[in-house]
């Protein structure tokens, strides 16, 4: 069942079924109008999911939550101390509808978190669980995107177990994982066998992808390669002038992973995002702040997403969803500063 038809008046009989063994989460509408990633079964029914477009908010935090306790302690009557680590959360869990971009997303994340010298125990725990559907774009969703630059594509199945594709009244459902595979045994009773015309539909998705048509927005390998020469240049000032260093560009990002720690009040130790856009994010015990200029910032997140990351993992820390261009109250532009970079 590898290569099968999933009828769209049949999604909601298909998510109730991966229930059965799953958590599953999907896009839906929240009360103010932002699509994201919600638990299904409990707040929101199968018939509110929506999957014709880009979600607001990437999966990301299904996997690695924005607040986290990695451990508890308490001091006993003799004055020592007791830690407790957290338990991984062992429910396994389905992300249903995910588009190309944040399954990639994900996929970086695990380099980062799970493919180094160190492997972050509390990511892994959850990440093993996880089942990512993904659904092909048919070109860009919206003005916004640009992941062919890099190294992306609106097909693209990195990071997704399933690949679903939308061919009209069904999707063209094909399992890219053994874990994909193994997750489609659940749903025989509501996949069926795809057409000629249907695989015709799929290859020519495929087809339109790898061609990069319709993107507008580009950042081209040559103005990337600029910033080996241009970490002093005046030029990031004039860029960060307009930046509010508000964080949304981090929070909204697929795959932003900068994180601090804090002991709390009760004995917990918890994990919380952060932002390298904040005031603090470097401060020193000593008071000293080595990237204490709001321009030194925004180069730092542009250095990371288009250098450092490709000498340390190996591929950009940008999928290309555009969510930072279409989230900025500043209307600042990744894709491009980066092309103007002098």
């Amino acid at each position: 069942m590898s290569k099968s038809i999933l009828r769209k008046d049949k999604v909601a009989e298909a998510l109730s079924a991966l229930g059965k063994q799953s958590v599953v989460y999907a896009p839906v509408k929240n009360k103010r109008g932002i699509v994201e990633y919600r638990e299904l079964g409990k707040s929101a029914s199968a018939a509110e999911i929506e999957l014709d477009g880009k979600p607001d908010t990437p999966p990301k935090a299904i996997i690695f939550p924005q607040t986290e306790v990695l451990l508890t302690y308490r001091k006993d009557k003799d004055g020592k101390f007791e830690v407790t680590p957290a338990r991984p959360d062992e429910r396994e869990k389905v992300i249903f509808g995910v588009r190309p971009c944040d399954a990639i997303g994900i996929a970086v994340m695990d380099k980062v978190f799970c493919g180094g010298k160190f492997t972050d125990p509390y990511y892994k725990a959850r990440r093993e669980k996880v089942t990512i559907f993904s659904i092909a774009c048919d070109g860009p969703m919206d003005s916004y995107c640009f992941c062919p630059s890099t190294g992306g594509s609106p097909a693209a199945t990195e990071g997704s177990d399933v690949m679903m594709y939308d061919v009209g009244d069904s999707y063209y459902v094909e399992g890219v994982t053994e874990k994909g595979k193994k997750a489609l045994e659940a749903l025989k009773g509501q996949l069926g066998k795809p057409s000629p015309e249907q695989e015709g539909r799929k290859e020519a998705i495929v087809e339109k992808a790898k061609s990069g048509e319709g993107f507008t927005r580009k950042i081209s390998a040559e103005s990337i390669a600029k910033l080996d020469n241009s970490f002093d240049s005046k030029y990031w000032d004039d860029v960060a002038r307009r930046c509010l260093s508000c964080g949304a560009c981090t929070y909204y990002c697929p795959t932003c992973h900068c994180f601090d720690i804090n002991d709390e009040k009760g004995g917990e130790r918890v994990r919380t995002w952060d932002s390298c856009q904040f005031g603090i994010f470097t401060m020193h015990t000593s008071g000293h702040n080595p990237r204490a200029v709001r321009a030194q910032k925004l180069r730092n997140r542009y250095y990371h997403k288009f250098k450092y990351s490709k000498d340390n993992i190996g591929r950009y820390l940008c999928v290309g969803c555009g969510r930072c261009i279409a989230l900025c109250p500043a209307s600042l532009d990744i894709t491009k500063a980066i092309s103007e970079v002098k």
